[in-house]
């Protein structure tokens, strides 16, 4: 399974190629670049199970559901597979990961 990948491109965008996740009615396409400055909310879920990720940009308003790692009890969870090469360990570490695209 592949599931998202996130690259950043210098200071100013990300490229998530959405993998295996293409075939869900909430992807638009099979990636898509988005300025960095439209990711406008990360949250941790209290029980850390998941992270919610409100992207705003001026077409649509997108939020995702990520995880580190596949959920059988949660398949709507979007997995991330990598952030700049580099896989998650854990929930916070994908949350810190996410907010240093940030700066």
């Amino acid at each position: 399974m592949t599931g998202i990948t996130i690259q950043s491109y210098g200071n100013e965008s990300v490229w998530v190629d959405f993998g295996v996740y293409v075939a869900d009615n909430s992807i638009d396409g099979k990636g898509a670049s988005y300025r960095i400055s439209d990711i406008s909310i990360l949250v941790m879920e209290k029980d850390e199970s998941h992270i919610i990720v409100k992207m705003k940009d001026f077409i649509t308003s997108n939020n995702w559901t990520l995880s580190w790692q596949l959920d059988p009890d949660k398949p709507s969870y979007l997995v991330v597979d990598s952030v700049n090469g580099v896989a998650p360990t854990s929930q916070m570490d994908l949350l810190r990961k996410l907010e240093a695209l940030r700066g």
